[in-house]
């Protein structure tokens, strides 16, 4: 099949990177692939002076490169994607909101059309016309059971298709765990509203009033800002090679996340890849993927006490039931592979 994928901008975020994985992933099996993606658009000097003011820094964008054996098209920014730039194809795929409307207008030769929806698009500062993309005639392909629900109960859309996320088991994996020496915290470091991490922060105070000797672990892709300040002595690395992930979910006695809205949350199955635990909000994989008190717990979103209540049950568990909870955890799977995720993609545009 020769099939277009109509990216956003290409970075370092989760979402950017499953587009990367199944178009390299579909090259590899013999289909003609093509991303086309606007070109980073050059941050005003307002904006730089605003990004030192808040702690984080010059703004750095690192080159990001499609896969190999896939054809990368790059326009300029701020500028919808037409016909004229897209190949015709038996396959034409959307992978966010405004991306949508774009292809939603795009010729038949331009191929089937679908929608690889990988998150609930309608929180700020996404416009709210964001919402009317998932009443789109396109062919919806979500990542969890979660967004599956939601295409359904609020949009009608009952032939909606689910390709989970998975983790690669050569990258994130585990031997046998034991708790640390010093209870210790893992966490996302992003300042993104749907991740949640003011809430994250505010169960970590909580949970280090009934345990002193907490230590925080996080990474990001992001410098730290001063209005989501870590805990004292927190351990920080900033856009770690997975080798560095994985050792840094191998240093955790549990993962938090706390996010609002989020289509999968890729961290917290890596985590539990690497024998961690997880306590998450109910959105996204988690919900479906966690059984409370067996491989992790769950609790509402923008409960930062509940959060902080299971911080505090996870790191005082006796080591050898932390230790089944660990195994449980490192058990948790969706599919075998992304070789596996991909092959159900490649069913569905297909179909």
């Amino acid at each position: 099949m020769r099939i277009t994928f109509l990216s956003p901008p290409l970075n370092l975020s989760g979402g950017i990177k499953v587009i990367l994985l199944h178009a390299g992933e579909l090259a590899r099996l013999g289909h003609s692939v093509t991303i086309i993606s606007h070109g980073q658009q050059s941050r005003s000097l307002t904006e730089r002076l605003r990004s030192i003011k808040n702690g984080r820094g010059l703004i750095f964008r690192p080159k990001i490169r499609a896969p190999s054996g896939v054809a990368h098209i790059e326009i300029e920014p701020a500028r919808s994607i037409t016909c004229r730039d897209v190949p015709d194809s038996d396959a034409v795929v959307a992978t966010w909101w405004e991306t949508a409307d774009w292809v939603t207008a795009l010729s038949p030769s331009k191929g089937r059309k679908f929608y690889f929806v990988q998150g609930h698009e309608t929180y700020p500062p996404i416009p709210s016309r964001s919402r009317d993309t998932y009443k789109l005639p396109l062919k919806k392909i979500v990542v969890s059971k979660w967004l599956k629900n939601i295409m359904e109960e609020e949009y009608g859309d009952k032939d909606v298709a689910v390709v989970p996320n998975t983790v690669d088991r050569m990258t994130f994996y585990s031997d046998q765990r034991e708790k640390q020496d010093r209870p210790t915290i893992g966490l996302l470091y992003s300042t993104a509203f749907p991740k949640g991490l003011h809430t994250s922060l505010r169960a970590i105070e909580l949970a280090m009033q009934k345990i002193k000797n907490i230590k925080v672990i996080s990474f990001g892709n992001e410098r730290k800002s001063r209005r989501f300040p870590l805990p004292r002595d927190s351990a920080f690395e900033r856009s770690p090679s997975s080798d560095q992930i994985r050792e840094l979910y191998s240093q955790c006695d549990v993962w938090l996340t706390s996010s609002i809205s989020d289509g999968f949350n890729l961290t917290a199955l890596e985590a539990m890849a690497c024998g961690t635990p997880v306590i998450a909000t109910r959105v996204g994989w988690p919900a479906e993927g966690i059984i409370d008190n067996v491989n992790g717990i769950l609790r509402d979103v923008d409960d930062a006490p509940g959060l902080a209540d299971a911080v505090v049950r996870i790191l005082t568990l006796p080591d050898k039931e932390w230790q089944v909870m660990s195994e449980c955890a490192h058990r948790t799977t969706t599919t075998s592979s992304w070789q596996e995720s991909t092959k159900l993609m490649e069913a569905v545009l297909a179909a």
